[in-house]
């Protein structure tokens, strides 16, 4: 018993250890790209574990010390890590350096809006999908246009800001929502490195050097990166499909393929879909010619594959968080390559 209470009491302190550090990432990707920049010059470590959402992660005690001592925390938006956002209106818990990613103005105007609308069948049964584009086409890859598109960009289905529309009602309560799925984008990344990087060399300026020789290296692998995936991902060769969490705007846009994304189907995971469902969501995949349907790892997948037979679809795995990537450097190049080799399945 007192060697079963030794060894608890060391892992417990192990982890305790492993878990501070000088500058805290909300969630994995962003600390993908956090451990390229501070290699050799501190620690850094992640808050929320990816087997949890950002949005309805709730805060320990411990969590709130890690983030009061932290030099530097980074987080996307109050809006994306919501108990975050409000541990942060405490002066006693935020730090002294915080960057809001999504407020970051080079990065605020790269983000997108959408519209949405959620059906609630016996007020727990979110399924419905949204389908309404306003770009028929495919984006350049190196693109520079408007990214106000017109499509469903939640965030989560238990999220404070969900739009719904109760079954019966006469109308659908339609809102337009930015998507903070940010991360998804190599576009997008290279402007939050950058913003990284030059908060990193204001509180280590003896550093600087060691900064921006790393920012330079992941600057250059993801440029590797990205040019690997544009030969992987042809949009005019690939299928539509569906998503159950739109969280792959940017990837999209970024690779040219948005317009085949034909909508996120919303339900709750835990509950079979009826029959009528079922059959609601074959007619729609019929008229969306969609292909394939795309599950994620925390989701219940014999749903998933009853709702891919339903549509007469192959089931793919999108993993939007990283959940089997170490934090390490060069994991958000292995992060985008895993969803480009995700998206593979969509070739015609």
């Amino acid at each position: 018993m007192k060697k079963t209470l030794l060894a608890t009491t060391l892992a417990a302190f192990a982890f305790l250890n492993t878990a501070e550090a000088d500058v805290l990432s909300s969630i994995n990707p962003i600390g993908f790209i956090v451990a390229d920049l501070t290699k050799d010059v501190t620690p850094s470590s992640v808050l929320i574990p990816p087997t949890k959402s950002p949005h309805s992660a709730q805060l320990t005690p411990r969590d709130l010390t890690i983030i009061k001592d932290t030099d530097l925390l980074i987080y996307i938006d109050d809006d994306m890590e919501i108990s975050l956002g409000k541990a942060l209106e405490n002066d006693r818990i935020r730090p002294a350096n915080v960057i809001e990613l999504a407020s970051i103005p080079e990065i605020k105007k790269l983000l997108v809006k959408g519209v949405h609308h959620h059906h609630d069948d016996d007020h727990d049964h979110k399924h419905d999908h949204d389908h309404k584009h306003d770009h028929d086409h495919d984006h350049d890859h190196d693109h520079d246009h408007d990214h106000d598109h017109d499509h469903d960009h939640d965030h989560d289905h238990d999220h404070k800001h969900d739009h719904e529309h109760k079954k019966g009602s006469a109308h659908a309560n339609e809102g337009l929502e930015t998507n903070y799925h940010l991360w998804t984008s190599p576009r997008i990344s290279k402007v939050v490195a950058q913003v990284i990087a030059d908060k990193l060399i204001q509180i280590y300026p003896d550093k600087k050097d060691i900064i921006n020789a790393n920012l330079a290296r992941f600057n250059q692998e993801l440029d590797a990166t990205n040019n690997e995936i544009k030969q992987v991902l042809v949009p005019s060769n690939l299928n539509n499909f569906y998503v159950f969490h739109d969280a792959y705007t940017y990837f999209e846009i970024d690779y040219g393929f948005r317009n085949k994304d034909k909508g996120a189907i919303y339900f709750n995971v835990n509950i079979e879909p009826s029959i009528n469902q079922l059959n609601e969501l074959n007619k729609k995949a019929k008229e969306d010619n969609v292909k394939v349907i795309f599950s994620e790892p925390q989701f219940n997948r014999s749903i998933a594959e009853k709702l891919a037979k339903a549509i007469d679809a192959k089931l793919g795995l999108l993993d939007p968080l990283g959940v089997n990537i170490e934090v390490k450097p060069g994991s958000y190049q292995l992060f985008l390559k895993d969803l480009a080799n995700s998206f593979k399945i969509l070739n015609k």
